[in-house]
């Protein structure tokens, strides 16, 4: 059995149009790391696993353009420090490291640091799923495609709020961002679209990689 999670409802949602394969068992964590450590702990503790896969969305740094698939060498931990290595999965070679927050990030320098020791994108819950996957012993491999990029301040506290803790999107504060500022409106449109993109593009990786 082959264990796939992903964030929220509309980062799986490709991956189960597109899989044929009946040996696949998938789940949705929700936003942030505590609730992706819960739900990953009661994945791997329901049945046997011979592998969990991370899927998703993730903030891309320099050299990063939408839709570009990350297979990190390296999930780092921002709160803890703590490394964890995932295993490339299907034929694909590992590369960069991808650092969980449950912060969003904005700060241009702050980010520049980042880059200079070989981040090249963040996301809210992948060292949660690995911190579990390592205590369990149960090999995972992850596939996160940038949907965004915090250079690009499409992104910021207000439009993070859109989404509910679960994932699923919260229309009320969507209204709430959009009709007092109608202008961002061709920000949001251009973030939906590439969320599309990097979520087709994610979900095409892993279906590729299991066969």
């Amino acid at each position: 059995m082959i264990g796939v999670l992903a964030a929220m409802p509309s980062e799986l949602k490709p991956f189960t149009r597109a899989n044929k394969r009946a040996d696949v068992v998938t789940g949705v964590t929700g936003i942030g790391t505590k609730r992706a450590t819960k739900v990953a702990t009661a994945m791997v503790t329901a049945q046997p696993l011979e592998r969990l896969i991370m899927i998703g969305v993730a903030g891309g740094l320099k050299g990063t353009a939408i839709g570009d698939v990350i297979v990190p060498e390296v999930v780092e931990n921002h709160a803890t420090g703590e490394e964890f290595r995932p295993e490339p999965f299907g034929d694909n070679t590992a590369a960069g490291t991808i650092v969980t927050t449950d912060v969003l990030f904005t700060d241009l320098e702050f980010l520049a640091g980042l880059e200079a020791r070989g981040v090249v994108a963040l996301d809210m819950e992948t060292a949660a799923v690995g911190a579990v996957c390592d205590a369990h012993g149960v090999p995972w491999s992850v596939f996160r495609a940038i949907s965004d990029r915090p250079s690009d301040g499409l992104v910021d506290d207000a439009v993070f709020k859109m989404a509910k803790p679960d994932g699923t999107p919260d229309l009320a504060a969507v209204g709430r961002f959009v009709l007092p500022r109608p202008w961002k409106l061709p920000g949001l449109l251009k973030l939906g679209r590439d969320l599309n993109t990097a979520t087709r593009a994610a979900a095409n990786a892993a279906i590729a990689a299991i066969g």
